[in-house]
């Protein structure tokens, strides 16, 4: 008995196929329009992007990819990517794309793609060959400017998806049982030992950092969604006194604060001399 996914209907199969070539499309369109919207090389484009994401309602890293997307492939070239998927009954996500955007020669992009359709690679399979045949910065050479991180809880979001796909890799070397035909066949036994043991390492940090991570980002929603106590000022004599003549301008303010320190000193004429009448201490009176 074999174990892995099971077999999916024909007919099912093509109906998500179909379903994911027309989300391509939509996706190459609405890059388009956001390519109209803010060519490359216009000054102004961080805060058109911006705009414009809220427009497709995206954020402004995908934003970013749809013009990227739109810009590096022209419509025969889409045309021939979704036959491929409906030949080869891939259902390919835009984030496949991404991966193959990195790529900037056209023919290599077009034969490495064919090749991760027709074999079926997984996400993790099409980054590990793309590092292994191109050097690391093939995972992260996409042309287009990359949108600035403006919030501690934006970064935070961004290491927590390094260390899920962290976590994937180390499942996918260490569990040998769930592993389908497309899968690697390789594992931690692979591995050198002297590779090996970081290895385990940074995945045990790892595990641990995004626990910390996930946290932190629970509290802080928590935070931002609990009602907010108001400060209430409570009111002083004072701010009684000046709020008779608010409005009235520094004139105002002035007469107040004279009107308050001529009140003080008529009360200190009023208060009794004890001294004057020998009421102290020693006196004989006391």
């Amino acid at each position: 008995m074999t174990t892995g996914s099971p077999k999916v209907p024909p007919r099912d199969r093509s109906q998500k196929v179909q379903a994911a070539i027309k989300r391509l499309r939509e996706a190459h369109e609405s890059g388009k329009l956001l390519l109209e919207a803010c060519p490359f090389g216009r000054t102004d484009r961080e805060n058109t992007m911006v705009a414009e994401a809220r427009k497709h309602r995206v954020n402004l890293d995908t934003a970013y990819k749809l013009r990227v997307f739109a810009r590096d492939y022209t419509n025969s070239q889409l045309d021939a990517l979704c036959k491929l998927c409906e030949v080869h009954g891939r259902a390919l996500g835009f984030t496949f794309v991404t991966k193959f955007l990195t790529l900037h020669n056209r023919a290599t992009r077009a034969e490495f793609q064919k090749e991760v359709i027709v074999n079926g690679w997984s996400m993790i399979e099409t980054k590990l060959a793309l590092t292994a045949r191109y050097g690391r910065q093939a995972l992260h050479g996409m042309a287009g400017k990359r949108p600035k991180i403006s919030s501690l809880e934006d970064l935070l979001a961004d290491v927590a998806t390094k260390c899920i796909w962290w976590e994937r890799l180390a499942r996918m070397l260490g569990n040998e049982s769930h592993k389908t035909a497309t899968e690697t066949t390789l594992s931690l036994a692979n591995i050198p030992s002297e590779i090996r043991t970081p290895f385990r390492k940074v995945v045990a940090w790892i595990e641990q950092l995004k626990d910390a991570v996930d946290e932190y980002l629970k509290a802080s929603r928590r935070r931002s969604q609990a009602p907010r106590r108001q400060n209430v000022r409570r009111s002083r004599p004072d701010d009684q006194q000046g709020a008779t003549h608010q409005g009235k301008g520094q004139r105002g303010r002035k007469r107040a604060i004279a009107s308050t320190d001529a009140k003080m000193d008529k009360g200190r004429r009023r208060r009794p001399n004890t001294r004057s009448h020998g009421l102290v201490e020693g006196s004989g009176i006391l």
